[in-house]
């Protein structure tokens, strides 16, 4: 038997991530799969020989961050299975990368490993038969997954199947460039989504104490506020209600949508006067010019004082000044706003080569010291629920906010329709088009949505029609 030493280029790995993953490697295996580990002695590891050499392939975005957490990880893991080689894919974000992976499949030649980091949703992978179903292995191994938030679980599940397991998870929530709150001797926001003093007036208020001309030129250069258009549904959720139905969300298909209504077309119009009505944002061309000034994007301009942003802290990890959360603020008192939760996945190709060493290498990256390898990274972080608290101290900032920006989050969660809705490429184009004109100060939110929505609905239809039927197959009850 020979005997390899463990070792690692990351710091967090010496505070015992190693034990934790071999034992996770030993008491998880896959059932029918030898074992790899017989002891562990002060971090030297006896390796039974296998039988047979395997090749994983995992596809992934080029994110930097995430591409050297993952490429750290899997020589850990390389030590913990030496028989098993991961092909490890980088390719672009975008449609580009979603080719790639589309050829994988047409070739016959699917990933063990993948993940809607690209354009679609887990859904279209669903209704496509792209991914497999993990409960005859969760069951078998007898895994545990209670350590999970639910809204994660539930996110992956399509009837009785579930075709995802959680690599990460954050919710929406507002940076805070805290150098300016201090220069402006304003106090910042709070980190509960529960205040009912922190509405969507207060918000904005408030950035406007932030929005400055700081050299003189008579021309804004710091911006109180930038507030994104997250997937088409967060500037609803906050007045309480949604542009996607229910069913939209449970079942992936649609006969219509609630873009006409009168709270969100309004809630549109809000987030659109943060630009041409109360200037406390940025418009686009300016945006563009703040994000040139330094790498990372606009807020990292570090003439930003509130940033909403759908990404974890790792964002703004490398920031220059002092940074910090809240949350996002009520459409008005009294109303309990839902806050967008983005949960990722890690998905196995049906019909891939090595499905179970697929699967070995997937409970590695959700495991505890998988997830503390890859989470701080990670631009959705984690959706362990024990790990919350060890991943808020990651980052240089106030670890009980973030704490609490995250749990209260999820606890009042709705996850992003791109996860849940058959043909996103297609629906996002329609709705991102059609609302071009009113980030531009061309038209109004309601001139938009009338001009888009039979559009839409058409759509939406007709993905309906070529879906009912694995819809009625998969849901138990459901008739469509």
């Amino acid at each position: 038997m020979a005997t390899t030493k463990l070792v690692s280029r990351r710091s967090l790995l010496k505070a015992g991530a190693l034990a934790g993953g071999l034992a996770l490697a030993t008491g998880c295996a896959a059932a029918g799969t030898p074992q790899v580990i017989e002891k562990v002695v002060e971090k030297e590891v006896t390796v039974i020989p296998k039988e047979r050499e395997a090749k994983v392939t995992v596809i992934w975005r080029n994110n930097p961050n995430e591409k050297r957490s993952m490429e750290d990880a899997f020589g850990i893991y390389k030590q913990i299975r030496p028989n098993v080689t991961v092909e490890y894919l980088v390719v672009p974000s975008g449609n580009e990368g979603e080719q790639k992976l589309l050829s994988l499949f047409a070739g016959g030649t699917p990933p063990e490993i993948f993940a809607s980091v690209f354009t679609a949703g887990l859904v279209d992978y669903f209704y496509r038969d792209m991914v497999t179903d993990f409960v005859p292995y969760i069951e078998r191994d007898q895994y545990d997954q209670s350590d999970f938030e639910d809204v994660a679980l539930e996110t992956f599940r399509f009837g009785d199947k579930q075709v995802g397991m959680p690599r990460g998870g954050v919710c929406t929530c507002l940076f805070l460039n805290l150098d300016l709150f201090d220069a402006a001797g304003i106090e910042i926001p709070p980190s509960s989504c529960e205040d009912d003093s922190w509405t969507w007036d207060t918000m904005v208020e408030m950035a406007k104490a932030l929005t400055l001309d700081t050299d003189g030129d008579g021309r804004l250069d710091q911006y109180g506020l930038v507030f994104g258009n997250f997937n088409h549904n967060q500037f609803p959720m906050l007045w309480g209600t949604s542009a996607f139905l229910p069913e939209q969300f449970q079942y992936g298909i649609a006969q219509g949508h609630n873009f006409l209504d009168e709270t969100v077309i309004a809630s549109f119009q809000a987030g659109a006067d943060l630009i041409w009505k109360d200037q406390v944002a940025p418009s686009r061309e300016a945006t563009e010019a703040l994000a040139a000034l330094g790498a990372g994007g606009v807020f990292m301009s570090g003439r930003i004082a509130m940033y909403a942003s759908i990404a974890g802290p790792s964002m703004v990890r490398d920031a220059k000044f002092n940074w910090g959360m809240a949350a996002f603020p009520r459409g008005g008192p009294g109303i309990q706003q839902r806050i967008m939760t983005w949960t990722g996945p890690l998905c196995m190709g049906w019909g891939c080569a090595e499905p179970e060493e697929g699967w070995n290498l997937i409970k590695f990256f959700v495991g505890v010291d998988g997830q503390k390898l890859i989470a701080p990274y990670a631009v959705i972080g984690t959706s362990r629920k024990s790990l919350r608290e060890w991943w808020a101290q990651q980052y240089k900032t106030d670890p009980e906010r973030l704490l609490e920006v995250e749990q209260l989050g999820y606890a009042h969660g709705l996850e992003t329709p791109n996860v849940r809705t058959v043909g996103w490429p297609e629906v996002t184009q329609i709705v991102g088009s059609g609302f071009d004109p009113l980030w531009l100060g061309e038209k109004t939110a309601e001139e938009c949505v009338y001009e888009f929505a039979p559009a839409l609905e058409a759509r939406l239809q007709e993905l309906y029609a070529a879906n009912v039927e694995k819809a009625r197959s998969t849901f138990p009850g459901y008739t469509g």
